[in-house]
């Protein structure tokens, strides 16, 4: 810290696990004030606790240089969010700020929200595993609406309360900027999926949507697949690990025959028979933009495995298919599936 406010030259300082407690933190808010150098500070898993966030939410009201800041699992809670939140509200610099795992409830998310209102420069916030409550959800969420700087944001398990009927459709429906967007883990649920299906159906900017352990059904899959017909934007979809069947693959499966825009789908660890495996080949067929599709660990058997020659026939754009971990599919099954792959220069099948 002390070296800190003379050097004119570092730009990338990275400390992580190095145990710093909020002792040494006011040397650090003190160099962090006036430094006009260093671009990139990296302070994960320390125990800063609120104390040392404070001292440094005091500093970035001053720094005009600070782009990125990472503090995941530093013990920082309600009152060292609210004053780094102070400091983001009037900060013209700072790009990436990383909070995971650390204790920050309502309280904090509120403040955060109040900061966002003002700040023009965030363009990526990590909140991954923290406890923000339904109130300041709510609050997140109409900032993110109007947010015009805005294009990351990474929510997994960010929700101490039911966010079940969050508005994510209005969210997406009004926000111009935002291009990825992690949810992974929240309890969405099909009613909170298709309340976000909502929003994508009109969504021009979203890219990357990943939806990982939601416990997302059937009916979820079907709000998703009517908004893949007409989203232009979404290139990127991962629904791993939730517990969508042939329902709900087939429904994905009718998307594709008219999506124009998805790259990579991931339906990893789900419920997918071979009729929507069947459903997911029929729309490979007229498919033209998807390269990767993940179906590890779902339930596609032997009798329909033929599809995926009459599929790659047709279809040049997939460059990628993974099959592994599925239970009822035998070796001659996968003897055929490889046969056909065969016939692709470059494809890459694995099972």
């Amino acid at each position: 810290g002390e070296a800190m406010k003379n050097n004119e030259t570092l730009t990338d300082l990275c400390l992580n696990g190095n145990g710093i407690g909020p002792d040494s933190m006011h040397v650090w808010g003190e160099a962090l004030a006036t430094n006009s150098t260093l671009l990139r500070l990296h302070l994960d898993d320390n125990r800063i606790g609120d104390v040392g966030a404070s001292i440094l939410g005091e500093a970035l009201g001053t720094n005009s240089a600070l782009q990125k800041l990472h503090l995941a699992q530093n013990h920082i809670g309600n009152t060292g969010c609210s004053r780094l939140s102070a400091g983001l509200s009037s900060n013209t610099a700072l790009m990436e700020l990383h909070v995971n795992r650390n204790e920050i409830g309502n309280e904090g998310g509120l403040a955060l929200a109040q900061a966002l209102r003002t700040n023009k420069t965030l363009i990526l916030l990590q909140l991954n595993w923290n406890q923000i409550g339904v109130t300041a959800s709510s609050a997140l969420g109409e900032v993110w609406k109007h947010n015009s700087a805005l294009t990351s944001l990474f929510l997994s398990a960010a929700f101490g309360g039911d966010v079940e009927e969050f508005e994510w459709d209005n969210v997406l429906q009004t926000n111009r900027t935002l291009t990825t967007l992690h949810l992974n883990t929240i309890n969405l649920g099909d009613v909170g999926c298709s309340v976000l299906a909502k929003g994508l159906w009109t969504n021009p900017t979203l890219t990357e949507l990943h939806l990982e352990y939601n416990s997302i059904r059937d009916a979820g899959a079907l709000a998703l697949g009517e908004a893949l017909k007409t989203n232009c934007a979404l290139k990127v979809l991962n629904l791993r690990w939730n517990q969508i069947g042939d329902t709900g693959g087939s429904a994905l499966g009718e998307a594709l025959k008219t999506n124009s825009n998805l790259v990579s789908l991931d339906l990893h660890t789900n419920k997918i028979g071979d009729v929507g495996f069947v459903c997911l080949c029929k729309g490979l067929v007229i498919n033209q933009t998807l390269a990767v599709l993940v179906l590890n660990s779902n339930c596609i058997g032997s009798s329909r495995c033929s599809m995926l020659g009459k599929t790659l026939e047709r279809n040049r754009t997939l460059m990628a298919l993974q099959l592994d971990n599925n239970r009822a599919m035998d070796q001659s099954a996968k003897k055929i599936l490889h046969e056909a792959a065969k016939k692709r220069p470059g494809f890459h099948l694995s099972t």
